[in-house]
């Protein structure tokens, strides 16, 4: 075997090893979390942004068109829209649609999305607590399929997850948060966020937050205090 062999194989071997990474930003607009916890059983769809790891820029130009019809078994419409390359790491993006739920059973029994997001009344504080959901079923399906045709198993535990909050509503409106980055900037202890009439918002979820979620099937976000 000779040098270009061995370093061809040795690539390979990594890219097998590190597992693919698949990066979610979901959308949340504060509007839609007044209006699921009061309704039982409403749920709606928002939009998010999915990045799925490819082994190269060849192989996303060449597999993009048909990642879509394996993917939509497993996010709601599931759209690629372009390939981007980031230092040595290659990623598909994908427009999805993401269910924001009140009730966690029942949308894991109904929806085939491996992602939702959940917004229900706090027992703690008055206000609205917002979750990121995983289905661990069609995720394990998915890690499956993906192997299967890729030799390579999704790894959520290499993935970024986040979440950005819009303020549609005509008034300021205060956020709580805790062990989360917040426009990048980490947040260690609880803290209480003011979020202005149609500012953005970024939380990336921790490392912590993100190991809940792959064990427990969920993992909490923020809070939209209403109760001031």
């Amino acid at each position: 075997m000779n040098l270009i062999q061995r370093f061809s194989l040795l690539t390979l071997l990594l890219l097998t090893a590190a597992g693919c990474k698949m990066n979610l930003t979901g959308n949340v607009f504060l509007s839609d979390l007044y209006k699921v916890p009061n309704q039982a059983g409403k749920e709606l769809l928002t939009s998010g942004v999915l990045r799925l790891e490819m082994a190269s820029a060849t192989a996303c130009e060449q597999e993009r068109s048909n990642l879509a019809s394996t993917m939509n078994h497993y996010f709601i419409n599931f759209k690629p829209m372009s390939c981007e390359s980031l230092g040595m790491e290659n990623f598909l993006i994908a427009s999805i649609d993401l269910p924001l739920t009140g009730d966690r059973d029942q949308w894991t029994k109904n929806s085939w999305s491996v992602f939702a997001l959940q917004a229900q009344r706090s027992q703690k504080i008055g206000g609205i607590e917002v979750s990121l959901l995983l289905n661990q079923g069609q995720f394990k399906k998915l890690s499956k399929t993906v192997a299967q045709k890729y030799f390579d198993q999704m790894d959520l535990n290499a993935s970024q997850l986040s979440v950005k909050i819009h303020n549609d509503q005509s008034v300021r409106n205060l956020l709580l948060v805790s062990g989360v980055f917040v426009n990048g900037e980490p947040i260690v202890e609880e803290d209480a966020i003011n979020i202005s009439p149609r500012e953005q918002m970024e939380i990336d979820l921790s490392d912590v937050q993100r190991d809940h979620l792959s064990s427990y099937g969920w993992t909490p976000v923020f809070s939209l205090i209403t109760g001031i």
